[in-house]
C-alpha cells in the first residue's frame, strides 16, 4: 500500500491531531428486552492449519549511514535491513501487493552514467533491476495486482504520469499528455483509476482518470492540495493547506464529491490501516515531533502516549510502505481466483446445500457498547434452533462456519475487505450490518442512513415552516448525513444555517455545554440537528434556561430514557413536539434469517438490493411521533429494560422471504 505523505503533510497532519480530535461519538446500546437464550461457543476449536498471512513489513528510506538507503523492518519495528546498501541515494519505496518485490527511486550510477530512475527488488534486496528510462522518474505506486507500475517523469521536458509494465516489457505510456505538472500518481485498490497532482508553482489540484487515461477528471480546483492517495475502499483521501472546505485532512468519494473530515488523533487508520502483528489497525506515519529528525510511528489509543516510535534512530527516517495485501485476513495461496475476459473475478462455485440442522452461522465484531444486536443474533438462531457461534472473523472462517453475520458501521467496514474475500474465497457469504458496502463477497443488511437523517431534517423543516435559523452538529456517516443536509437546505431555501460544528465530540459535556451556548446566542434560532448524543442536545437546550415554548426544535433520543424524557416534557407542556428516529438492532435478527435462507437454497432478488452500491438489503425505518407515542411508551415502559436501551423492530420471517429472496 503506497503511503504517500510528505514529511511537510506528516508535520502539520500531526498538528492537527492534537488540535482536532475529531473522534467518532459512541452511543450505548445496552442490553434489550428478554429473549430466548440459545447455546453459543465461548472457545473456537483450535483453526486447523492455513497458509501464513503476509505480514504488514514496513520498507521506508533513511539517512541514518549518511545517505538515503532502502530498509526494511518487521511490523512492530525489529529487525531492521538495509536493503540498498550503494553511496547514491535510494528512496521512495513501494512495495508489491504480494510483499515480494519493492519499486524504489535511485540516482545510483547506471548505462545512461546517472540521473533518476526507478529500479525493483527482491524483498531480500536481491536481483536489483533498472525499470524506467526516462530521467527523473518519481513516486512508483503498483497496480492491484501487480503487474504495473504508474509513476511520473519528465523525458518529454514536462512531468507527466506514465504506466509501464512491472517486467519492463514494453516502454511506459503517457497517460497525461499535458502542458502543465503532473506528479505523485497513486493506483485505486480495484485497479480501475489513478489519482495525482497537477498544477505548477506550487499550485496543485487532484484528478482522476480511468486506469488507461481516458475519462480525466479533475477534482478540486482552489490550487490548495498537497498530498493524495486512495482509502481502501476506493475513496480519495488528500491534505489542505487550508480550511476552505471544512477540513486539512479530508476524504472524498473519486468523483471529488461528499468531502469530509477526515479527522485526527489516528483517525486515518479507518481510511488508510496498517496492521499490527496482533491483528490491531492503527495509523502508520514519518513525522518530526518536537523539531527532532524524523521517525516512523504507529498512531492508535492502544498505546500508552497515542504514538509508538517504531525507528528510534538519529537520521530522518521516511516514505513508510507496506504491502497492499497485507495483514488480517490476506493468505499466500498457490491459487488465484480465476479472471474473466472482463478482468472481473469469477464467482466461486456453489456449496452443496446442507440440512438445515447442520448449519453453523457465526456473529463477528461483536461490540459491548452494542449487546442488543447479539442478543438479536441470539433470539433468531434459538427461534431456528441452529447453532450459532460468536468469535472474530478469522476465528469463524477457519472453524468453517456456513455463513458469518458483521457487525460493523461506516467507520469500520472499509477494513472488513481483506477478511471478507478470505471468507468468500472459501465459499462463506457475509452479511454485513449498519453500513452501506461495495465489498464483493458481502450483502449488507441496514437502514439508508441518509434517508434516517432526511427523516429528521424535513420532519423538522416542515415544522418551522420551511425557515428559520438552523444549526447542525456532528453530521456523520461517510458523509452521507452531510448529504441529507444539504438537499434539506436546498429544498428549503428559507432556512439559514448560522452555525455548525462538524467534529465528533470527545466529551459529552462539551456538546452539551456548545448546545446551550448556541441557544443562548442565537435568540432566533428555530432547529439544532445531531446525528448521536441527543440526550446531550435535549439536556443542553434545558440547560439555556429559556422559556420551554422559545425552544428550538430537535430530535428525541430512540431509548427508553429519550422517551421517558419526551414524556415528562409533555406532561410540563402539552404542546410539546418531537420524532425519534430509530435505527434497529433488529437488524441482527433480520441477518440470521437472511443467511438460513440462502444456505437453505433460496435465491437473493437482485431486484430487492440497494444502497449507493447495490449490495443492501434495506430494513425499514421505524419512527416514533406525537401520533404513536404512547404506543412506544407503552411497550417499553412495562418491560425491565436499561434505560439506555435502543427502541427495536424485527422483520418478521415471512416478510424476510417476501422482501429478500425470490419464490
Amino acid at each position: 500500500m503506497k503511503n504517500k505523505s510528505l514529511s511537510i503533510l506528516i508535520v502539520l497532519c500531526f498538528f492537527s491531531l492534537i488540535f482536532t480530535g475529531c473522534t467518532p461519538a459512541v452511543t450505548a446500546e445496552p442490553s434489550g428486552s428478554d429473549t430466548e437464550s440459545v447455546a453459543v461457543a465461548t472457545e473456537l476449536p483450535a483453526p486447523t492449519a492455513t497458509t501464513e498471512p503476509i505480514p504488514c513489513m514496513i520498507a521506508f528510506d533513511s539517512d541514518r549511514d549518511g545517505n538515503r538507503e532502502i530498509y526494511v523492518m518487521d511490523p512492530d519495528g525489529k529487525n531492521t535491513v538495509n536493503l540498498t546498501n550503494n553511496p547514491a541515494d535510494d528512496f521512495g519505496p513501494a512495495w508489491s501487493p504480494d510483499g515480494q518485490e519493492i519499486a524504489f527511486v535511485s540516482n545510483r550510477e547506471n548505462e545512461q552514467g546517472g540521473g533518476q530512475y526507478i529500479y525493483i527488488m527482491n524483498a531480500d534486496g536481491s536481483d536489483v533491476r533498472q525499470l524506467t528510462t526516462g530521467n527523473n522518474s518519481d513516486h512508483p505506486d503498483w497496480s492491484h495486482d501487480g503487474s504495473a507500475i504508474v509513476f511520473s517523469s519528465d523525458a518529454n521536458g514536462n512531468n507527466e504520469i506514465y504506466v509501464i509494465k512491472a517486467d519492463g516489457g514494453v516502454e511506459p505510456t503517457n497517460l497525461t499528455n499535458s502542458d502543465v505538472q503532473d506528479t505523485q500518481p497513486t493506483w485505486s485498490p480495484d485497479g480501475s483509476k489513478i489519482a495525482w497532482l497537477s498544477g505548477s508553482d506550487g499550485n496543485w489540484d487532484i484528478f482522476v482518470m480511468y486506469a488507461d487515461g481516458s475519462n480525466i477528471k479533475q477534482l478540486t480546483d482552489n490550487g490548495k492540495v498537497t498530498d493524495v492517495a486512495w482509502t481502501i475502499d476506493n475513496q480519495i483521501f488528500s491534505y489542505w493547506e487550508n480550511q476552505e472546505n471544512g477540513c486539512f485532512n479530508c476524504v472524498m468519494d473519486a468523483d471529488g464529491s461528499n468531502v469530509i473530515d477526515a479527522g485526527g488523533k489516528g483517525e486515518m487508520q479507518r481510511y488508510i490501516p496498517f496492521w499490527t502483528l496482533n491483528g490491531d489497525r492503527v495509523e502508520l506515519v514519518s513525522v518530526s515531533l518536537n523539531g527532532s529528525d524524523e521517525e516512523i510511528y504507529l498512531v492508535s489509543d492502544i498505546y500508552p502516549d497515542m504514538f509508538l516510535n517504531l525507528t528510534n534512530n538519529p537520521g530522518n527516517d521516511r516514505n513508510p510502505d507496506w504491502p497492499a495485501n497485507c495483514g488480517s485476513g490476506n493468505t499466500v495461496t498457490d491459487s488465484q481466483p480465476q479472471v474473466t475476459e472482463n478482468n472481473e473475478v469469477a464467482e466461486t462455485e456453489t456449496q452443496p446445500l446442507k440440512d438445515p440442522k447442520d448449519i453453523i452461522i457465526g456473529y463477528g465484531g461483536d461490540d459491548q457498547w452494542e449487546p442488543q444486536k447479539k442478543e438479536d443474533f441470539q433470539k433468531a438462531c434459538s427461534e431456528l434452533g441452529i447453532q450459532c457461534v460468536v468469535g472474530d472473523m478469522n476465528q469463524l472462517i477457519e472453524q468453517g462456519v456456513d455463513a458469518i453475520i458483521q457487525n460493523s458501521n461506516y467507520w469500520t467496514v472499509a477494513g472488513l475487505f481483506p477478511d471478507v474475500q478470505n471468507a468468500k474465497e472459501k465459499g462463506i457469504p457475509v452479511f454485513i450490518l449498519n453500513a452501506d458496502s461495495n465489498i464483493d463477497g458481502a450483502y449488507s443488511i441496514s437502514i439508508d442512513h441518509k434517508e434516517w437523517a432526511t427523516i429528521g431534517l424535513e420532519w423538522m423543516a416542515e415544522k418551522m415552516g420551511g425557515e428559520g435559523d438552523f444549526i447542525y452538529v456532528n453530521p456523520g456517516f461517510a458523509n452521507v448525513h452531510s448529504t441529507a443536509i444539504e438537499e434539506m437546505l436546498a429544498k428549503y431555501p428559507g432556512i439559514d444555517v448560522v452555525d455548525s460544528r462538524i467534529e465528533k465530540y470527545d466529551a459529552h459535556a462539551q456538546l452539551r455545554s456548545d448546545v446551550a451556548n448556541f441557544v443562548a446566542s442565537y435568540p432566533d434560532l428555530k432547529m439544532i440537528w445531531s446525528d448521536s448524543e441527543l440526550m446531550q442536545v435535549v439536556w443542553g437546550v434545558q440547560d439555556a434556561g429559556i422559556p420551554a415554548k422559545d425552544w428550538p426544535l430537535f430530535l428525541c433520543d430512540a431509548t427508553k430514557e429519550g422517551l421517558d424524557t419526551w414524556r415528562n416534557l409533555l406532561e410540563r407542556d402539552s404542546n410539546f413536539d418531537c420524532i425519534a428516529v430509530i435505527n434497529p438492532p433488529g437488524i441482527a435478527y433480520d441477518a440470521v434469517y437472511a443467511a438460513y435462507y440462502l444456505l437453505s437454497g433460496y435465491t437473493i432478488d437482485e431486484s430487492a438490493l440497494g444502497g449507493d452500491y447495490g449490495r443492501m438489503l434495506p430494513v425499514n425505518i421505524p419512527v416514533v411521533t406525537k401520533a404513536n407515542f404512547q404506543e412506544w411508551w407503552a411497550t417499553v415502559e412495562k418491560e425491565d429494560i436499561e434505560w439506555s436501551t435502543v427502541l427495536d423492530q424485527f422483520m418478521t420471517p415471512q416478510e424476510i422471504k417476501e422482501a429478500w429472496f425470490l419464490d
